[in-house]
């Protein structure tokens, strides 16, 4: 069985050390976890074809969401690879919980996703932060907050009281995990 936990939130919220945090919650349970995004199919591509998108400037993510969507457009690129990567874990955890995170942008796809993952426990998160860079310049990031997601939490305060955070929403989301 597992649990799919997908997660979004503007750059720099924090969504990547929220998800370790999580992570190694799990592990210290003895559960299994695994990571992937949505866009890393694009941004390999597009490393492939020369480019080097490692600073992750505002260029860079505008050129990852035009590519990404004309993608997506195209052929269901990012739902189709990210849902061939849940089902992956899913096949290995048929009789063991495993968590599965996964890191998607645009409301439209995360819809999509809870739409083809409808065999799967799945949550949203929306992580806010105020040191969240509030970029506009692009679809993926403009949108984040263009739907209701099932918990939006605050990682405003100290790596402490984001990792209490993350203790808080296993606890109620991974039922079986409970108390951590």
């Amino acid at each position: 069985m597992i649990h799919v936990i997908i997660v979004n939130g503007k750059p720099r919220a924090g969504k990547d050390t929220f998800i370790e945090m999580m992570s190694n919650a799990l592990r210290e349970q003895g559960i299994d976890v695994d990571t992937f995004s949505s866009i890393d199919p694009v941004r390999w591509m597009l490393t492939m074809a020369g480019l080097d998108l490692t600073a992750k400037t505002e260029a860079d993510r505008k050129l990852l969401a035009v590519v990404g969507a004309e993608l997506e457009e195209h052929c269901g690129f990012r739902t189709n690879r990210s849902y061939s990567q849940v089902e992956q874990f899913a096949a290995v955890h048929q009789r063991s919980l495993g968590v599965f995170f996964l890191h998607m942008r645009e409301p439209a796809l995360i819809e999509k996703m809870r739409q083809m993952l409808h065999w799967a426990d799945l949550t949203t998160v929306f992580i806010e932060s105020d040191r969240a860079e509030n970029v506009t310049s692009n679809s993926a990031d403009a949108g984040v907050q263009g739907m209701t997601y099932d918990h939006v939490l605050s990682n405003s305060g100290t790596l402490d009281d984001l990792r209490e955070v993350a203790r808080e929403l296993l606890a109620t989301i991974v039922k079986p995990l409970a108390p951590f």
